[in-house]
């Protein structure tokens, strides 16, 4: 579904919770809210991942799975050259657009990769002591940090890797991430400067159906969907 179809939906499901004066909202208008609906859906997405990896002991592998299949079409990687001294990264640098940081590996020829451990950076002095999880060649450590330019005051994101005083030897980050979604814009009904939304297709109609949502909030109203939901709870 393109930007033009999703704006033909968004009227049409308005007009069917009875707005019939939806015709008069500007196309910038149902744009904010088609973009407020897929930022929703990719934070729910998110959020059920992240839960996976707090409730399972394989959750890790099965969150990935699963974000991997509802926003695969925001799923990426790209390998980053590391530094000389391979301790510190900045990711935002190097990456525009992260959204949601997913994995790391490094390597020695950009070939062959190591996958790192992600832990906390309040868990790093522990692990470093533990003779048994300490960091290693075989066994990379990665952490990562928010902090700002003091220069310019913007946050980025700094990842810091160990491999038991072997960081010499990596050439290669690997970085793991589901990137911004894009910013839907509709510019005419075939014109080449629309900007489409870029989640997986069958999530389209669950965009729009948000921003309907959304919408009607706005306005202090409730959609029959959501005045089902209320109802079967009051039911229960």
């Amino acid at each position: 579904m393109n930007v033009y179809e999703m704006h033909v939906l968004f009227r049409t499901l308005t007009q069917q919770q009875g707005l019939q004066r939806v015709r008069a909202i500007l196309p910038e208008t149902i744009d904010t809210f088609l973009q407020q609906g897929i930022i929703h859906i990719v934070q729910t997405e998110l959020q059920v991942g992240a839960n996976k990896v707090f409730k399972e002991n394989v959750a890790s592998q099965q969150a990935k799975v699963s974000l991997h299949n509802a926003l695969s079409t925001l799923v990426s990687n790209t390998v980053i050259d590391i530094n000389p001294s391979g301790e510190f990264i900045n990711l935002d640098k190097d990456i525009p657009n992260i959204l949601y940081l997913t994995d790391f590996a490094i390597s020695k020829d950009n070939r062959i990769f190591v996958k790192c451990r992600w832990i906390e950076n309040d868990r790093l002095e522990d692990t470093m002591n533990d003779y048994c999880n300490r960091d290693s060649e075989r066994n990379p450590i990665v952490t990562v940090s928010s902090t700002n330019d003091i220069g310019r005051g913007e946050p980025y994101r700094l990842c810091s890797l160990f491999t038991g005083g072997n960081n010499h030897k990596f050439k290669h980050l690997r970085v793991g991430y589901v990137r911004t979604p894009a910013t839907v814009h509709l510019v005419g009904k075939d014109s080449p400067m629309n900007v489409d939304c870029d989640l997986p297709a069958y999530l389209h109609t669950n965009v729009v159906e948000t921003a309907m949502e959304l919408f009607m909030l706005s306005l202090g109203l409730t959609s029959n969907k959501q005045q089902a939901s209320e109802s079967g709870k009051q039911l229960q």
